[in-house]
């Protein structure tokens, strides 16, 4: 029986059945457990009580391990005895389901894909003196912006712009990370 491959099945609700399902896959690759995944009617895992889990779950014959929703965990003795195996509670975010097998949270393949930049905007920049402009650029670069967008008015020409993008600029090159933008 030191042979047989560990089936395990996963209950969930609707909400996180797709996270649960990705999981799940990676983890039974990674760790080479069989799984099934049964996904209750209820929206929320969260909500669901030992009574209302044990007239709705559909555990396989061959099932050898039950891991119920966390949030079940203070209800893990009064449900243990209703299962044939092993029955334990996963994590209450479902992204923490690797840390049960000894992995780190799950972080899906786009995780840290995606660049922030905090754009702030200077509208009717041309009806403000230049060290007006230049003072709230530098003020806004200072609080986390990472470009300015110096709004104009609406068919109107700002002739002056190149100087007062010019001391913008000058400070723009001693802060990390700043564009200007216009």
């Amino acid at each position: 029986m030191a042979d047989q491959q560990e089936s395990i099945h996963f209950v969930t609700g609707r909400l996180a059945e797709s996270a649960v399902r990705e999981i799940v896959s990676q983890l039974s690759h990674k760790h080479r457990f069989a799984y099934s995944i049964d996904v209750l009617p209820i929206t929320v895992a969260a909500l669901m009580t030992p009574k209302w889990l044990m007239r709705h779950i559909d555990v396989p014959g061959n099932t050898t391990r039950v891991v119920l929703p966390g949030y079940l965990a203070p209800h893990l003795d009064e449900l243990r005895p209703q299962f044939s195996c092993r029955v334990d509670c996963g994590p209450k975010d479902v992204r923490d389901l690797p840390t049960v097998f000894g992995s780190k949270r799950h972080r899906s393949e786009d995780y840290g894909q995606y660049k922030i930049e905090i754009i702030a905007e200077i509208n009717y920049a041309p009806r403000l003196l230049r060290r007006t402009l230049v003072a709230e650029a530098q003020r806004l670069i200072e609080h986390g912006a990472n470009r300015i967008d110096l709004g104009c008015e609406p068919g109107m020409r700002w002739s002056d712009v190149a100087d007062s993008v010019g001391p913008i600029g000058q400070f723009e090159q001693s802060q990390r990370g700043f564009k200007l933008g216009s």
